[in-house]
């Protein structure tokens, strides 16, 4: 395994999912102009608080299956009936749960909704239509998820861009023709993840079995749900650092600002297409090679061109991105002017975890993930409760921030013990200026002229200081050759 090679392959991976990804997170901005205009802005922030609220309790019902899948998978090569059984056991604990879930909540689902909209009767009613989505979801999930491990990429393709289109023709169809209002706008995401989630299967079905319920099987549902569990809460964590800045943010704005946050959210997320992209194609990569004697240092290679890379769409993208308000939503909306920017930033770090997290996932120890996850969403609580009732939407954006600023910081800390990625400091001090550059440019009116020579500048210095001159040589001939093939 070469650098040269492994920058080829990451980049047309890449690239592949990063269409679709684009096209997904380009539709679902697509959505929103649909969305906003018709609803107002507090039916708006009514949907908003609904959807986020109803989508966190997928974690619970996927159990970290998604996670045993992707690390028992690969442990027998060219073994179809072990991977299949893997498969199986993943599916099967998941559908148990679905049902499970929704007796639990046909029982408890007022209580639990009025301990998550205290004062609105209102929110909860539509938050328990909305949970409908989440069988779609979780089985959307599975069979994406199960394409990206398996490399099958026109699978992958057909599944989030069908997707793609069966959510806007429901939402044009509820919203525009039907004019059904907030119901509309949930009904049309549960339609196209339950779709989808059955599509899916049908693709999957020749992997899945019903030998697995046989005794002999009982070992490996052991296996799989105790390597699952610490992913539940770990999962759950992850969609709560997103979205629990909103239980925070009802208790001090209205609904208006509130859907004024989320416009700025979804803005800043499409750094998230980029970032997922990537995280794509690394994944199966990394865990199919990094037992090669040369895979450390190739990482900390590609870590340090992907990071620098990220950092300077950042800085496109906040120095000239002011203009995408005006085409997803209207100039109304000028409070989530101040929040992308910090949200785009937090999704850089999530993008520096795929590598900070390596050594924690070659540890085999889940015990990490759940410190790094649940020190990442007592920090977002911490700094919910110290920054939003002063500084309302910036402080909410911010706390999403820090908190994933963190879980880096822990996780590197963490990781080297384990895998010897190599986390330069100057590539810290590069990533903090771009973030510093990018935020100040939103608060202080920078001139366009000294935007643009940042811009030149920035991607020399970085190119020139932080890779040895083999390396320059190896990335020029890589992307070129490829550019020209």
């Amino acid at each position: 395994m070469k650098f040269k090679n492994a920058i080829s392959q990451l980049f047309k991976d890449s690239l592949i999912y990063g269409i679709t990804g684009g096209l997904s997170k380009f539709g679902n901005l697509l959505i929103i102009p649909i969305i906003v205009e018709a609803l107002s802005k507090e039916e708006y922030g009514i949907y908003d608080l609904t959807i986020v609220f109803s989508s966190i309790f997928t974690g619970i019902v996927v159990l970290g299956q998604d996670s045993a899948i992707a690390r028992f998978y690969y442990d027998r090569k060219e073994d179809d009936d072990y991977r299949n059984t893997i498969v199986s056991i993943g599916f099967f604990i998941q559908v148990i749960l679905t049902v499970f879930f929704f007796l639990f909540f046909l029982l408890f689902g007022d209580f639990i909704g009025s301990l998550i909209y205290p004062s609105s009767n209102q929110l909860i009613f539509f938050w328990k239509i909305a949970l409908f989505v989440i069988p779609g979801q979780v089985f959307y999930l599975f069979s994406i998820n199960l394409f990206k491990w398996t490399f099958s990429r026109n699978k992958y393709i057909l599944m989030t861009v069908g997707n793609l289109v069966t959510t806007l023709g429901s939402v044009y169809l509820f919203l525009k023709v039907f004019k059904m209002g907030i119901l509309g706008a949930i009904l049309s995401l549960i339609i196209a993840a339950n779709v989808f989630a059955i599509v899916g299967i049908i693709l999957n079905r020749k992997k899945l079995k019903f030998t697995v319920f046989k005794r002999k099987e009982l070992y490996a549902w052991k296996q799989m749900t105790r390597y699952g569990l610490p992913f539940t809460v770990i999962m759950m964590a992850g969609m709560l650092i997103p979205t629990i800045d909103r239980f925070f943010l009802q208790k001090e704005v209205s609904y208006e600002l509130i859907a004024e946050y989320s416009i700025g959210v979804k803005m800043g997320a499409v750094m998230a297409a980029i970032v997922s992209a990537f995280s794509i194609a690394f994944g199966p990569y990394a865990y199919s090679n990094w037992h090669s004697d040369l895979a450390t240092g190739i990482f900390s290679k590609v870590y340090k061109l992907y990071i620098i890379g990220l950092c300077y769409i950042l800085m496109i993208y906040t120095f000239f991105g002011d203009g995408l308000i005006a085409i997803i939503a209207n100039d109304s909306y000028t409070q989530s002017l101040n929040v992308y920017p910090l949200i785009a930033a937090s999704w850089i770090c999530t993008g520096v975890m795929e590598f900070t997290m390596l050594g924690i996932y070659w540890s085999k120890n889940t015990t990490y993930n759940l410190f790094v996850y649940s020190s990442g969403l007592i920090i977002l609580i911490i700094s919910n409760l110290l920054l939003v009732p002063t500084y309302l939407l910036i402080g909410a954006a911010l706390s999403v921030l820090i908190a994933k600023a963190s879980m880096c910081i822990i996780s590197a800390q963490i990781s080297k013990k384990y895998y010897a990625l190599e986390f330069e400091s100057s590539v810290i001090i590069f990533t903090g200026i771009s973030f510093g550059l990018a935020l100040a440019s939103k608060f202080y009116n920078v001139p366009m002229f000294v935007k643009l020579i940042i811009l030149i500048v920035f991607p020399i210095l970085a190119f020139k200081l932080l890779f040895d001159h083999a390396q320059q040589l190896s990335i020029k001939k890589t992307f070129i050759g490829y550019l020209n093939r």
